[in-house]
């Protein structure tokens, strides 16, 4: 879904809502694991951008201790600049 020019929308709604939801933990462990491809996505930019500004701190950590390690390939990326 966060790589849908919709599916981005809806998953960022759920995000800022459901997280007292039991799928919530599952959701975020695997937007964990894509970051890198989410980043440099022309719509899951846009997930990794509201992560950071209004996720949880573990994830906020993860995220950007991540881009931190990927420094220079993210901000050289038109769409994981704008996460950087």
């Amino acid at each position: 879904m966060a790589f849908h020019t919709y599916g981005c929308r809806v998953l960022q709604k759920f995000l800022e809502k459901g997280y007292e939801s039991p799928i919530y933990k599952k959701i975020m462990n695997k937007l964990g694991e894509m970051m890198i491809p989410l980043c440099k996505c022309s719509y899951g930019n846009y997930i990794m951008q509201y992560l950071v500004v209004n996720g949880p701190l573990e994830e906020k950590n993860k995220i950007l201790s991540s881009i931190k390690n990927n420094f220079v390939i993210l901000s050289l990326d038109k769409f994981a600049s704008n996460v950087v």
